[in-house]
C-alpha cells in the first residue's frame, strides 16, 4: 500500500520505563502532550493514560467512560 506521506524514522519516538524501589520513572523523549493537544490523537491519549497508570501503581479513585476527551477533576477530603 502507497503511503500518503513519507515514514520518516524518527529516534525519540520511544518510551522509558524504569522502576528503582518504590519508584516508577515514565520518560518520553519527545513531545507527546503536545502532539496529542493539537491533533487529539486517541492513540495519543491512551499512551499518556497508560503510562500514567502505570506510574501511579494504584487503583484509581474514580473511572468515567466516555467517548471524546473529558475532562474530570476528583479530590479527597478527611472524613468524606
Amino acid at each position: 500500500m502507497e503511503d500518503v506521506y513519507p515514514v520518516i524514522l524518527n529516534r525519540y519516538e520511544r518510551l522509558y520505563l524504569r522502576e528503582i524501589g518504590k519508584a516508577r520513572i515514565a520518560y518520553f523523549p519527545g513531545d507527546i502532550d503536545r502532539t496529542f493537544w493539537q491533533i487529539m490523537s486517541a492513540d495519543h491519549g491512551k499512551i499518556i493514560r497508560n503510562t500514567i497508570m502505570w506510574a501511579l501503581n494504584e487503583e484509581p479513585i474514580v473511572t468515567v467512560k466516555g467517548q471524546g476527551v473529558i475532562d474530570v477533576t476528583a479530590w479527597r477530603q478527611e472524613n468524606q
